[in-house]
């Protein structure tokens, strides 16, 4: 039987994770996205069910109340108030479409992904992808161009990152691509995933 992957993603936000994995889903068909589920509003370039599933805060309990989001706490958890998490349904409905499924994540969500088996979907392998920004400050004037965030957002999630990449090397990531231009970025990408789907052929 085909070995299944599953594609982490995590970075910081604004380095262009969403930009990539759209162009990634545009350009290799047989890899499918596993759809997360949020508690935060809904941007206007969005849809539901097809970038989140946009939960009340209330749903998103529930469903952490009756065991059907996957994993525990560190990967179901809150970021800038909203909670963010994965259905087990979600994840074993894009592994009937694919072998080949991407999700994105934090990076307590890659750490507890790749120290245990995926419930219902035991032996596949993860791999883990950090993208990083060629600086901070490219960084910050990303996040300002795009205009979701006051000024104080902006020092948030600025504080976020500087986090995120003092304590990556903590983490059991698998490549890093440094995202300074989308294409050669793309580029990355496409080819680690062709390069770990045809090590599950030997």
């Amino acid at each position: 039987m085909k070995e299944k992957l599953v594609f982490v993603v995590c970075g910081p936000s604004g380095v262009g994770k969403g930009t990539l994995m759209g162009w990634l889903f545009r350009d290799c068909s047989d890899l499918v996205r596993c759809i997360s589920c949020t508690t935060r509003p809904k941007q206007d370039n969005e849809v539901d069910r097809v970038d989140y599933h946009f939960l009340s805060e209330q749903e998103f309990r529930k469903l952490k109340r009756q065991d059907l989001l996957f994993g525990d706490t560190k990967t179901s958890f809150r970021q800038f108030g909203f909670l963010y998490g994965i259905r087990l349904s979600d994840l074993t409905a894009s592994f009937k479409k694919s072998n080949n499924v991407l999700i994105e994540s934090n990076l307590n969500g890659v750490g507890f992904l790749k120290s245990r088996s995926l419930k219902g979907i035991e032996g596949a392998k993860v791999i883990s992808i950090f993208i990083y920004p060629p600086s901070l400050d490219i960084l910050e004037q990303r996040l300002k161009i795009r205009e979701r965030d006051n000024k104080q957002g902006i020092a948030l999630r600025m504080e976020q990152a500087r986090v995120m990449l003092d304590e990556v090397q903590n983490y059991s990531i698998d490549y890093y691509v440094l995202n300074k231009d989308l294409e050669p970025s793309l580029q990355s990408l496409k080819s680690i995933i062709k390069s770990e789907k045809e090590r599950t052929r030997i």
